[in-house]
């Protein structure tokens, strides 16, 4: 299945056809649910992925891709009559208090996954990154609520796909090695659309392009059908862990003896690889992630494998549990190879990037810093935009690439008779109206 819905996604984006992989094991992972577990002696392997695709601004297609996945979680969320598709912006405490309160498993689809970071600093984005990591982890902590005390949730399962530009890459320049040394970046899946063929100039390509009622009924029923599967895959795994045999509900997944051979000789390979790094330097970040390909590709496997077979899926009492095989194991080893190139090429990216990101904006740069000026030292969104005429989108990346430049900050502020927004000010800068407008911590997080 993970194999056939990528290629739908492809199919009608053109996005990265390895995004479109991600995409679709993802949502595979997401119908699968919190239930099946991989168990090692490390502990239980749930099946939750984490991806990422980083591209051009329309050019690698990147939302529309995401855009589709939004639409199968929503169609299985209806299908299953529950909420699938989990919110995309949120605070901390209101995400963990929907996972305790409403659902502790689902997904997250977010268009940009830079704004995630550049906004980090504000309350209701505060350690975020940290936050992300225990998600992919499966439990979060305790947390304190005004209006309930300590909250916990026993564990999670929540599935992650988000994109973002060339942006991150000098992102990662300032931030130095910190986001991958902190683990975070360390558990994403990274794939990297750098480099695009031209389009077909034939003039015969318009009548596919433009669909007629007929193939766009087609390609509706096609998705159709794969959210009918995705929730087929859901009822079968439900009706497993819900036998006897298996302890409060969980579907006991292990590798067949030879796929069993074949993962832990992957593991004992990039445990000491990563070893290595570690042991050359306490800091290098790649050995983090390098420790971490074995586990991503035990999750890889168990949802290609569920993906697959989902169909022939039936258990009584007396029968053997379903086990991965070694074609599984093959395809989740050959694709965490290629995310680790991807992370490799994205950290190269991140060392050339600076001059060349910056170079091309900073005629836009200085608008934004003229209009800054010409409203007394802050300057919101809606001014910006009505002094150059932007777009909201093109505005927004102009500001988020300033703030990764450490040109301006945002500050959100709530003045008298007003409603609390957001103001760019002159990174550093003390404007008197909006320090004493700031909306402090203490009051955000009330």
């Amino acid at each position: 299945m993970v194999g056939e819905i990528a290629n739908y996604i492809w199919k009608r984006t053109d996005t990265n056809p390895s995004f479109a992989e991600t995409c679709a094991a993802a949502l595979v992972a997401t119908a699968i649910g919190p239930n099946v577990v991989v168990p090692t002696r490390m502990g239980d392997n749930r099946l939750n992925v984490f991806g990422i695709c980083v591209g051009g601004t329309g050019i690698s297609n990147k939302t529309v891709a995401l855009d589709i996945v939004r639409l199968m979680a929503r169609g299985l969320g209806k299908k299953l009559e529950r909420r699938v598709l989990l919110p995309s912006k949120f605070s901390i405490e209101g995400l963990a208090n929907y996972l305790a309160t409403e659902t502790n498993w689902g997904l997250i689809v977010g268009d940009e996954f830079t704004t995630m970071i550049t906004q980090r600093s504000k309350t209701w984005l505060s350690d975020i990154m940290e936050f992300l990591s225990k998600l992919w982890d499966g439990y979060i902590p305790q947390y304190v609520t005004i209006q309930r005390g300590v909250e916990g949730v026993p564990f999670v399962y929540v599935n992650f796909l988000s994109a973002t530009t060339f942006y991150l890459a000098k992102l990662l320049k300032r931030e130095g090695d910190d986001f991958f040394i902190q683990g975070t970046g360390c558990r994403f899946l990274w794939d990297l659309d750098f480099r695009r063929e031209l389009m077909d100039e034939d003039p015969s390509q318009a009548i596919e392009w433009f669909l007629d009622p007929f193939s766009r009924e087609e390609l509706m029923a096609e998705l159709d059908g794969y959210i009918e599967e995705l929730a087929l895959l859901h009822s079968k795994i439900e009706e497993i862990s819900e036998i006897s045999q298996y302890k409060d509900g969980i579907f006991i997944l292990r590798p067949t003896m030879e796929a069993a051979v074949e993962l832990y000789k992957y593991r004992v390979e990039t445990i000491n690889r990563a070893i290595c790094l570690f042991n050359k330097d306490l800091t290098n970040p790649d050995s983090g992630y390098i420790a971490r390909l074995a586990q991503n590709a035990i999750k890889l496997a168990g949802v290609h494998y569920l993906g697959r077979v989902y169909q022939d899926l039936s258990l009584s009492n007396n029968e053997e549990l379903p086990q991965i095989e070694l074609e599984d194991v093959r395809w989740a080893i050959k694709k965490m190879e290629h995310h680790f190139r991807m992370y490799v090429k994205l950290k190269e990216i991140s060392e050339e990037a600076t001059s060349k990101l910056t170079s091309g904006y900073q005629a836009d740069w200085q608008k934004v810093l003229d209009t800054i000026d010409s409203k007394g030292g802050k300057a919101s969104i809606s001014d910006i935009m009505k002094r150059t005429r932007w777009k909201s989108k093109h505005a927004l990346e102009i500001l988020q690439s300033m703030i990764l430049a450490k040109i301006i900050e945002s500050k959100r502020i709530k003045p008298p008779r007003s409603k609390e927004h957001v103001v760019y000010v002159r990174y550093g800068a003390k404007i008197p109206e909006v320090e004493k407008w700031l909306v402090r911590d203490e009051e955000a997080s009330h």
